[in-house]
């Protein structure tokens, strides 16, 4: 005999549950970030800030919905311009070439080299409904969603509630240490509390926040040299939601 959904009690939330809850949210923020330095530190410098967004599929039933473009509409709007982004990870497993069209919000996939074993499919974020085919030559559209918003990164303006006391000494441990215990534009070894310096990427007078992916170790030379210059962007895609984890056992944000 099927439950009747309709009348089914849930039982209130716990403070444990809260507990739980907050811990898991915690989690995927610090995993999120120390993905994002990781791949500033691997592949920009001091002057260079990264711009990611989360590609969630999504198909021109629900585009029309939330009153959106459809695909084709992007594809023959003569304002739109072509801007190739890189998505990363660079590495995926299953292994594809896959690009990323931002001007009309479409990922291109090709075929996999070898066809996995089980075959998952890209499917609408929103409806559930199957957007590729078996053949692999798909092109898939997307939107985007602001990594801050995704990884439920703290509100610009909440961030410094979190850096006092004892907490920033951590925090400033935590960036030191994701650093490499480095200053990121000489690579001078730094030290907490005597040379290390937390410098905005994007400067305070450019409207930079204290979000830990806008801090970053300088020494205090380099510090001043950077001052209020301004700041070169670099925008890439995530495309971890048109592929599955790597493993049932992954629990990792980013894949």
């Amino acid at each position: 005999m099927s439950p009747d959904l309709d009348n089914l009690e849930l039982a209130p939330l716990t403070d444990s549950d809260y507990a739980q809850m907050r811990k898991a949210a915690d989690f995927l923020r610090r995993s999120a970030e120390d993905w994002y330095i990781g791949v500033r530190r691997e592949h920009l410098h001091s002057r260079m800030e990264l711009e990611v967004v989360v590609l969630k599929p999504i198909c021109d039933d629900c585009s029309a919905m939330m009153d959106r473009p459809t695909f084709m509409e992007r594809v023959l709007d003569p304002s739109k311009k072509s801007e190739a982004v890189p998505l990363f990870p660079l590495e995926t497993v299953p292994e594809r070439l896959r690009m990323y069209e931002r001007s009309t919000r479409a990922v291109h996939l090709y075929p996999y080299p070898t066809r996995p074993r089980d075959w998952y499919g890209v499917h609408c974020s929103r409806c559930g409904q199957r957007m590729d085919t078996k053949r692999g030559d798909d092109i898939i559209s997307v939107y985007e969603v602001p990594f801050a918003d995704y990884f439920g990164l703290p509100e610009p303006e909440d961030a410094p509630k979190s850096l006092r006391g004892k907490a920033r000494k951590k925090e400033q441990e935590r960036l030191l240490s994701l650093y490499g215990g480095r200053c990121f534009e000489c690579g001078r070894e730094l030290t907490l509390g005597k040379s290390l310096t937390l410098d905005h990427v994007v400067p305070r007078s450019r409207g930079g926040t204290w979000l830990t992916t806008n801090l970053q170790p300088l020494c205090e030379g380099c510090q001043i040299k950077k001052a209020d210059l301004p700041v070169e962007t670099i925008k890439v895609a995530l495309d971890m939601l048109l592929r599955p984890p790597p493993s049932d056992s992954y629990d990792g944000p980013i894949w």
